[in-house]
């Protein structure tokens, strides 16, 4: 969930220095963060769906997760760029940023 609500922030975070350039490039960076939280979003559900599991169908399930959260990230971008025509600059910082803030959720403090 802290994955999540991260990447969120970081896609409003970047949308609102993309403001500064127009209301096209702040949507197109909010969508493009907004598509890797709900990559996120997919890969978390799918991932524990099964609950506490043996090893292979723990691998299984995390492997069919990582899939899904491609197919969707490749086919929302795909959507984003060719059917809705956002711009491609601001849409790839979103995601980069979304990214980014994925990363540093995960770290663990020691």
């Amino acid at each position: 969930m802290r994955a999540v609500l991260m990447q969120a922030a970081s896609a409003v975070l970047v949308a609102g220095v993309f403001a500064l350039a127009g209301r096209d490039a702040a949507l197109a960076a909010l969508a493009g963060g907004l598509i890797v939280t709900t990559g996120t979003v997919i890969l978390g559900r799918r991932m524990f769906a099964a609950g506490i599991v043996p090893g292979g169908v723990l691998v299984a399930g995390s492997l069919a997760a990582t899939a899904l959260r491609w197919l969707w990230l490749i086919g929302a971008m795909w959507c984003a760029l060719v059917l809705l025509r956002l711009q491609a600059l601001p849409l790839i910082a979103g995601v980069a940023a979304a990214y980014v803030a994925f990363g540093f959720a995960t770290l663990r403090p020691r």
